[in-house]
């Protein structure tokens, strides 16, 4: 095997660490915010990871930015893997200084306080672990399976993952699409942080309903301005608004929900099987899309716009809201209780 072949394959089993350690933190941040905040602000608390992504997005589209038009092209992919490095070891840094949760931990009871506290600290007796894939969890299961992959669904990493050949393929340059793409993510965090002021204000269902029906009016359009080649303002003014209607329902509500919707016993490994839905879906859609866009570089965006529009109906019939509610309770064995807490 050639040093070529080596180096590939050296990079292919890095990036699958990668891979990995980022669905743990996907399954761990939300699960540890959602149990520290108080049931009235657990929306905002929790919806403040998808903050922390977007200006990740924002500095990793901005360095990629930076990079491309200071380095040489054949350099610049290594400092751009290379660069998120830092990132990661001041998260290993700090996260030494985090309390520990005892496990199942539940905060209705005593809110934020115990962040003031020295660890470790004490709370209720834990719940008895269960298993989740049961029959009496099947409503709880198809739920957090939907709203993982709804949120795929809606096209948003693929958006992000592409958004440089899908901005190439509607004539817009390389250097000007490394702009625009740090504008949109700009943009997207200002609007992440309206959909925090309102989650715990209108509830869950009501950003999912206003998101989903303004995706799948920007991802129609999409498709139809793309084989025209109109001005770039155009391309960008609809990637603005799809993304800000992202961020302020899917963005905002997709780990807030599967944060909320497991009882105690259940919690970790039901944020866990979200997530990993989650992730998976966004495997699968990344890898086929170059296949899909080779045949036709608009139908894709046809089919996300329908099942956004598909969403709308399914969230209307099947979901729970579960603002203010007791963590897990809504559909806890099979029920679907108010259990609010005043």
């Amino acid at each position: 095997m050639s040093s070529a072949s080596l180096g590939w394959l050296f990079v292919v089993g890095m990036r699958i660490v990668c891979g990995i350690a980022v669905g743990g933190f996907t399954v761990g941040c939300p699960l540890y915010l959602s149990e520290i905040a108080p049931a009235k602000m657990r929306g905002r608390v929790v919806g403040f990871f998808q903050v922390q992504v977007g200006a990740g997005v924002i500095a990793a589209f901005s360095g990629g930015a930076l990079i491309a038009h200071t380095a040489a092209a054949s350099a610049a992919w290594r400092w751009i893997l290379g660069l998120g490095a830092l990132p990661a070891v001041a998260l290993l840094v700090l996260v030494r200084f985090m309390p520990q949760i005892e496990h199942n931990f539940s905060s209705n009871i005593i809110g934020l306080k115990p962040l003031l506290a020295e660890p470790p600290f004490h709370c209720r007796p834990p719940a008895i672990d269960q298993k989740l894939f049961r029959r009496r969890n099947t409503r709880l299961i198809l739920v957090a399976t939907s709203i993982a992959v709804f949120n795929q669904l809606s096209g948003v990493n693929i958006l992000l993952v592409y958004i440089l050949e899908i901005l190439a393929s509607a004539g817009m340059s390389l250097s000007l699409g490394h702009t625009y793409t740090v504008l949109i993510s700009f943009l997207s965090l200002f609007t992440t942080l309206a959909g925090m002021a309102f989650v715990d204000r209108l509830g869950r269902k009501p950003l999912l309903y206003i998101g989903s029906a303004g995706m799948a009016g920007c991802l129609l359009m999409l498709a139809v301005a793309i084989p025209h080649h109109l001005v770039s303002l155009v391309y960008v003014s609809i990637l603005v608004a799809y993304n800000a209607f992202f961020a302020f329902s899917q963005g905002t509500v997709v780990w807030v929900y599967l944060s909320e919707l497991f009882p105690p016993g259940l919690r970790g490994v039901g944020q866990g099987y979200g997530s990993s839905v989650h992730w998976v879906a966004n495997a699968v859609l990344i890898s086929i899309f170059p296949s899909v866009q080779h045949a036709s570089n608009v139908r894709i965006f046809y089919i996300f716009a329908l099942m956004m529009a598909f969403q709308i109906v399914v969230i209307w019939l099947w979901y729970p809201e579960t603002k203010g509610t007791a963590l897990g309770s809504v559909l806890a064995a099979g029920g679907e209780g108010d259990h609010r807490l005043r």
